[in-house]
């Protein structure tokens, strides 16, 4: 199930990239204490309006706020480049995308969490 997707454009290029959120399927939510807030397991990735433009993307790097015991993930993964994180709520996150050339691209978003809705991504800067 799709939870949400989120643009940029890149402003030296005609380029534009989406990062895509979707539930982990079979992943049941958890708790690391009892009582806790859960934590649910997310697929992060990278899509294209154009799939030809994701052949010279090398690598992706995810950069999730401090609060993650891992809180920057590469991928080189391609063509869509996918993480799994687990997530209890809402947190900001910046794709940097590297191509072939050197060149790099940033995409940034919010993934909400909302107890009792279904988790968005949102655009906030680009």
């Amino acid at each position: 199930m799709q939870i949400a997707r989120v643009g940029a454009r890149c402003l030296q290029c005609a380029m534009a990239y989406q990062i895509i959120a979707t539930r982990t399927e079979g992943a049941s939510p958890k708790s690391s204490t009892p009582g806790g807030p859960l934590f649910h397991c997310i697929d992060l990735k990278l899509s294209a309006n154009d799939p030809k433009e994701l052949e010279s993307v090398r690598l992706v790097k995810f950069e999730l706020p401090r609060s993650f015991k891992d809180h920057c993930k590469f991928s080189d993964n391609g063509p869509s480049f996918p993480i799994q994180i687990w997530t209890p709520g809402f947190f900001d996150v910046i794709v940097r995308v590297f191509h072939g050339d050197g060149s790099e691209e940033v995409v940034e978003g919010r993934v909400q969490w909302v107890q009792g809705a279904v988790p968005t991504l949102v655009t906030f800067q680009s």
